[in-house]
């Protein structure tokens, strides 16, 4: 079984020991392994979500999910692209990181559930997402290249940049050493940022692990 599966795993037979009625989840496919897991499991219990293809993904299996917060969330399940030792996260490789991060904080508990291979020693070793408002993208720019170098995000199934369900661009911004909490502090209080992929290991309760 791949650690990805066994991390998935991990998170669904605990989420259902605990009786958890609603559950928040973000996006990527270690959660559409969790939500698959959820359904093996035939946990009785609402998804909210507001990410489209996590929403249509637990259409897909049968999962009941609602796009409407609920008064209570206990907990919020998310994967991540880099953990590093002391619990601190980069998200954002799927450009959704600005919605999962309303989630996840709203929680009670966050909850992120990996495969060994998003474990590293430095997380500046990968580039920072940023979601920039598209209507002051040019000047955002300027500001977030004081902190480093800012490539914008393309992919080869697309013309142009990669943008985010809400339609904005994503930038990766390289970056030297920073403390995790202070530099997501400073770029989400750049004019223009939406939000930054920097999650500080305080925001986070719970690291699952799946290794092979």
């Amino acid at each position: 079984m791949s650690g990805k599966r066994n991390a998935a795993r991990k998170a669904a037979e605990e989420v259902c020991r605990r009786g958890y009625e609603v559950i928040g989840v973000g996006a990527g496919t270690t959660v559409e392994a969790f939500l698959e897991e959820l359904v093996k499991r035939e946990a009785d219990v609402l998804v909210f979500t507001t990410i489209p293809g996590t929403i249509d993904a637990c259409r897909r299996i049968g999962l009941n999910v609602t796009t409407i917060p609920p008064e209570e969330l206990p907990v919020a399940i998310d994967g991540a692209d880099a953990v590093d030792p002391d619990g601190n996260l980069l998200k954002g490789g799927g450009a959704c990181h600005s919605l999962e991060k309303a989630i996840d904080y709203t929680a009670d508990e966050f909850w992120v559930v990996v495969d060994e291979s998003k474990l590293v020693e430095n997380l500046w070793e990968l580039p920072v997402p940023v979601e920039v408002l598209r209507g002051c993208y040019e000047l955002t720019v300027r500001t977030l290249e004081e902190f480093g170098e800012v490539r914008p995000r393309t992919c080869d199934e697309k013309y142009g940049p990669v943008v985010s369900d809400s339609g904005n661009p994503i930038v990766d911004l390289h970056v030297d050493d920073w403390d995790p909490a202070e530099l997501e502090r400073e770029l989400n209080s750049v004019p223009g940022v939406v939000e930054c992929g920097v999650f500080p290991g305080d925001k986070v309760d719970r690291i699952i692990v799946g290794r092979s």
